[in-house]
């Protein structure tokens, strides 16, 4: 009897996620999967096997930029950090704020050129499973 309920409870849940619609999302696809599946999609680094990575993004002189940056070095050895940006300003101060990582010695470096929009991250050894970043708006 359980077992049933819970098949049909996550059976359900299933189905909100994929067809419930949230006007709220900033996305033009307004359920969660879709939401996900798109923001996947507009990945702006997917580069595997280098220690450093560059993306050209124009960023606006006055506002705060954040990334969710993820990878692996490999199977186990995967990492999730926020990318935060500083204004131009302040001189666009690159800082790497730790989510998770998996490998205890491993650092990362960046900066931003307004005169380029050229973002450039450095890792202290190579990413050979590649670096994802995600922008958040």
């Amino acid at each position: 009897m359980k077992k049933g309920f819970l098949n049909n409870f996550a059976n359900w849940i299933l189905d909100k996620l994929a067809t419930k619609v949230y006007n709220q999302l900033a996305t033009s696809n307004k359920t969660m999967i879709g939401a996900l599946n798109e923001l996947n999609s507009k990945v702006f680094i997917k580069t595997q096997n280098l220690s450093t990575f560059s993306v050209n993004i124009k960023l606006d002189k006055d506002t705060y930029t954040s990334f969710l940056m993820y990878g692996a070095t490999s199977q186990n050895n995967g990492f999730m950090y926020i990318v935060f940006i500083d204004v131009a300003s302040a001189n666009r101060k690159v800082n790497f704020i730790k989510i998770a990582d998996f490998v205890t010695n491993r650092t990362f470096s960046g900066t931003y050129s307004d005169d380029t929009s050229t973002l450039t991250i450095n890792a202290n050894g190579t990413i050979w499973g590649g670096i994802k970043l995600l922008m958040f708006k």
